[in-house]
C-alpha cells in the first residue's frame, strides 16, 4: 500500500511530492499548451518515480506539459526546492534545456531550473555543462527579492548562482503574473526529454524569534519620551534563566528602528545591570532619541535584534510620546 505524503499546506509550509500516484492526485493541476498531448501520454508513476517522457512533442508555435501547484509560495520568506532527478534523453536545443524543469514562482519572480542531458539552465538563460543522465540531488535556495543558489549532491559551492526573474506579460503561457505556484515537467516546445523524479521537497520556514522581556527608561513609568530631545533613551533587555544577555549582539539591536547609539572607535552603548532586582543580568542599551521612529500617537515600542547565533529577538513596551 501506498501512503500519500501530500497535503495541501498553508502558506509557508512543506510540500511533499508522493510517486504512488500521478501529481493530479494530488493536489497538482495538470496544463498542456500548444501540443494537446494528455497526462497519461507524457506521465507515469511506478511507487519510487514519476516518469516524464515528451520526446517528439514539440510544437512549433511553443508548447508545455507542466504541473502546477497553486497557492502555497509565500513570497516574504526564502525558499528552498530540493529535487532528484535525472534527464536520461533530451532535444534541447542551444540556450534552452528546459525540456524537464521545475520552477518557483512568487507572483512576481521566478526562480527556476532546467536540465538536459548535458547541461543545466537557470530561468535567466544562464547555461553550466554538467551530466544530469545520473541521478542528482540539485536543491535550489532562493531569497525572494535577492536570488538564487543552485547545489548539487550536497556540495557546498554553487553550481549557479544568480537574481530572480521579474514575471512580465511576455514570459509565456507558463507564466501566471500575480500567483504563487510550483511547476514542475516540460515547460518548452521543441527542447523536450525523458527524465525521472525520485524525490521532490518545497519548503519554507519562518525564521524564529525569541520574544524577550525590555524595559524602556527602567525605574520610569510611564515611559515618556519627547521625540525633539537631543539626548538617548535607555532600555533594559532583561535576563532570564532563558536568556544570558551576553549572547546578545548590541550592534544590531533597534528600538522604534533606531539603532544603539555608539561611542568612541565605534563601541555600542551599553552596560550589564540588573535593573529589576532579580539577581539576573540585563542589558542596558541606549538609543538616539531623535532617530525613534515614533509618531505622538504610538503607545509602543518595539525593540529587535539578534543574539551572536543569529537568532531573532523582539520586546515590546509602552511608551508616551510628549510635545
Amino acid at each position: 500500500m501506498i501512503v500519500l505524503l501530500f497535503a495541501t499546506p498553508a502558506l509557508g509550509q512543506t510540500v511533499t511530492l508522493s510517486f504512488g500516484s500521478l501529481p493530479s492526485d494530488q493536489g497538482w493541476v495538470y496544463e498542456v499548451v500548444g501540443n494537446g498531448v494528455t497526462e497519461t501520454e507524457i506521465f507515469s508513476f511506478n511507487g519510487t518515480e514519476l516518469h516524464q517522457d515528451s520526446l517528439g512533442v514539440g510544437f512549433s508555435g511553443g508548447s508545455h506539459n507542466l504541473y502546477y501547484l497553486w497557492d502555497v509560495v509565500n513570497p516574504s520568506l526564502p525558499l528552498t526546492l530540493a529535487v532528484r532527478a535525472r534527464v536520461t534523453a533530451s532535444a534541447s536545443f542551444p540556450g534552452n534545456a528546459f525540456g524537464f524543469s521545475f520552477a518557483v514562482h512568487t507572483g512576481t519572480e521566478i526562480f527556476g531550473v532546467g536540465l538536459s542531458t548535458t547541461q543545466i539552465s537557470d530561468i535567466n538563460g544562464a547555461l553550466a555543462s554538467f551530466d544530469n543522465a545520473q541521478y542528482h540531488d540539485y536543491l535550489l535556495k532562493a531569497t525572494p527579492g535577492v536570488g538564487y543558489e543552485l547545489f548539487v549532491d550536497g556540495g557546498a559551492t554553487p553550481i549557479q548562482t544568480g537574481p530572480p526573474r521579474l514575471l512580465s506579460i511576455d514570459d509565456g503561457a507558463a507564466v501566471v503574473l500575480g500567483s504563487n505556484y510550483l511547476w514542475l515537467g516540460d515547460a518548452t516546445g521543441g527542447a523536450n526529454a525523458v527524465a525521472d523524479v525520485q524525490s521532490l521537497v518545497f519548503s519554507q520556514e519562518e525564521d524564529s524569534i525569541e520574544e524577550v522581556a525590555i524595559d524602556i527608561k527602567p525605574g520610569s513609568h510611564p515611559n515618556s519620551i519627547n521625540l525633539g530631545s537631543n539626548g538617548s533613551v535607555p532600555v533594559a533587555i532583561l535576563g532570564s534563566p532563558l536568556l544570558d544577555v551576553g549572547a546578545i549582539d548590541p550592534l544590531t539591536v533597534t528600538l522604534a528602528s533606531a539603532p544603539v547609539r555608539l561611542k568612541g572607535k565605534g563601541t555600542p552603548m551599553t552596560s550589564i545591570d540588573d535593573v529589576n532586582g532579580d539577581g539576573l543580568a540585563d542589558l542596558v542599551v541606549h538609543v538616539s532619541t531623535q532617530a525613534l521612529s515614533l509618531n505622538d500617537t504610538d503607545t509602543q515600542a518595539v525593540l529587535e535584534g539578534e543574539l551572536l547565533d543569529g537568532t531573532k529577538i523582539r520586546g515590546v513596551d509602552s511608551v508616551r510620546v510628549v510635545p
